[in-house]
């Protein structure tokens, strides 16, 4: 086939049990101009006789082994051998909505200076359904805009990579990698690297399904994903110019998927230094300009917010 507009990556490892569909979400979608490369890591399973029974009834299809190395390993050394102006990642335990590609082919169109988009998803149980791919139920909130991205990004992980789309000629001119030094967060610590040199956007419609299972990397390596988001985010905090102490930084760790309220916090004086921290952050920010100061703001504030509500729930617990 001739190079085709966008190519979609799809990362796997061991992934047979749902790697069916997450293919046909791909086949089917409006937007048909498109090849699905499939990057293997060296999977024992029926992956890879899954991908060419596909690949004989599609030739959009082409599947990748590397068996040495985590396939998410990959992306900097595959990227550049391909052709195509846009790139999109799908990973192999999720689904994307039939108009994903062609939605994010319209952000670019309609914004020439975009670089990197992804997408709202849902959350699914793990069972494949009688009647097709099953409907999330729970839609996870990313903020939309450029300067609200970039806000939140000492926070919490921003972008989603299982659905981003990039402009390659872009991401290419301003180098931007996937750190293999996060293999679990190289998603949060590119943008969190690159938010300066690339526009990101994300689009505010649910379009792809995230799967639960208890089978995911995520999953089965929380102790890692913890860990790398934490030292990603005292990382943020030294790339922008901030400065902190190592109990701030400690302290700063504690916010976890915002829009969910998810707060590591657990004494009274948890909680204390949350809020004298936050006063800190929004005061150096007035100082350094790093980020929109209405945006950082309005964050700052709403994370005080949560930071009381759970004050004031902890107290109630214990009667105090």
């Amino acid at each position: 086939m001739s190079d085709p507009t966008v190519s979609v990556l799809m990362p796997t490892y061991n992934a047979a049990r749902y790697l069916a569909e997450a293919i046909e979400s791909i086949l089917q979608q409006t937007w048909k101009d498109l090849q699905l490369v499939v990057l293997d890591g060296g999977s024992t399973d029926p992956t890879e006789d899954i991908v060419r029974a596909y690949a004989k009834r599609d030739d959009r299809i082409k599947f990748e082994s590397f068996p040495d190395r985590h396939p998410c390993a990959r992306l900097d050394e595959y990227i550049p051998t391909l052709k195509s102006r846009f790139i999109a990642i799908q990973h192999a335990d999720d689904v994307s909505y039939r108009n994903r590609i062609a939605r994010q082919l319209r952000a670019f169109v309609e914004d020439s200076d975009l670089s990197v988009c992804s997408v709202l998803v849902k959350s699914f149980a793990h069972q494949r359904m009688q009647a097709g791919i099953q409907d999330g139920t729970y839609i996870h909130m990313r903020p939309a805009a450029h300067a609200a991205i970039k806000a939140n990004l000492p926070f919490w992980w921003v972008m989603h990579c299982p659905t981003y789309m990039f402009d390659r000629e872009k991401i290419t001119r301003a180098g931007m990698k996937f750190s293999n030094d996060y293999l679990y967060c190289n998603d949060y610590w590119q943008t969190v690297t690159h938010i300066d040199r690339l526009k990101y956007h994300n689009i505010q419609e649910p379009l792809a399904a995230y799967r639960l299972h208890v089978d995911s990397d995520g999953l089965k390596n929380q102790d890692r994903v913890r860990a790398e988001e934490r030292k990603i985010k005292t990382e943020s905090l030294r790339h922008f110019g901030f400065e902190f102490t190592p109990r701030e930084a400690e302290i700063h760790g504690a916010f976890r998927m915002l829009p969910d309220g998810i707060l590591d916090a657990k004494t009274p004086e948890d909680f204390e230094e949350i809020l004298l921290w936050l006063k800190k952050l929004k005061e150096q920010n007035d100082d350094l300009g790093v980020f929109d100061r209405t945006e950082f703001a309005d964050l700052a504030e709403n994370l005080e917010d949560l930071t009381r509500q759970k004050m004031n729930m902890g107290a109630k617990a214990t009667g105090t």
